[in-house]
């Protein structure tokens, strides 16, 4: 598992719901959002899998945006939306 966060019983739901929806893949072990898991707060995180478990799309998708993802760009993208995510949330005091 990748994200190293706090762990609640509302996220133990969420992660329960989402490995039903997706046939037992974790929304916190996925390899192409490796950089991004440590700069999520929890309120993020959980709010992605929210998104994940009402769109019925994986993390990747969601997080990546679904023209990213399906591309094949994965790697230049995530690297820059983690960058600039990062860096802004530096900037910003978060």
């Amino acid at each position: 598992m990748l994200w190293h966060g706090e762990r609640t019983e509302e996220l133990n739901d969420l992660y329960r719901q989402y490995e039903h929806l997706f046939y037992g893949m974790s929304p916190g072990g996925c390899a192409e959002l490796e950089g991004c898991y440590d700069s999520m707060t929890y309120d993020e995180y959980v709010g992605y899998i929210k998104e994940c478990i009402r769109r019925k799309k994986t993390m990747p998708f969601i997080v990546l945006g679904d023209d990213v993802y399906e591309c094949g760009d994965i790697l230049k993208h995530l690297f820059s939306r983690c960058f600039f995510y990062a860096q802004n949330r530096e900037v910003m005091g978060i």
